[in-house]
């Protein structure tokens, strides 16, 4: 492999059917809650400062398309996915700032969601694994 974006999206990706627990849109970064004051199994948007909502959550992943509130969509949990803007090689984190949306800079506690691959497609981290990326 050449470079990151070799590994292009492949054959392999896992969706699943989710209810939103809240409106979400298309390649909102989400988890599903457990108890904390909201419906347990409904997809909720990652807010990278609370523990609760983040390295907390049950398990993360993008929303496919948009869907209302109390509604099914899909969530992709494995794979990658495109129509992002983002630094090919940069890890993304969930966004401390903004609930659902991914930044690339890491602060402490701050959940990994993926990898970009290129300038516009994420690889979702499906490993669980919440260790900080560091680059040279």
């Amino acid at each position: 492999m050449s470079n990151l974006s070799d590994l292009a999206l492949g054959p392999t990706v896992v969706d699943i059917t989710m209810t939103a627990g809240e409106s979400l849109l298309a390649r909102d970064v989400v988890y599903v809650a457990i108890g904390g004051g909201l419906t347990t199994g409904r997809a909720y948007k990652c807010n990278g400062s609370s523990s609760r909502m983040s390295t907390s959550s049950f398990y993360i992943g993008l929303v496919v398309s948009n869907i209302s509130a109390g509604a099914t969509g899909t969530v992709r949990i494995m794979g990658a996915m495109t129509g992002f803007t983002v630094t090919a090689g940069a890890p993304q984190y969930a966004s401390a700032a903004t609930a659902g949306a991914l930044t690339e800079t890491y602060v402490s506690g701050s959940l990994l969601v993926g990898m970009a691959l290129d300038s516009g497609t994420v690889l979702i981290n499906s490993f669980g694994d919440n260790t900080a990326i560091t680059t040279a």
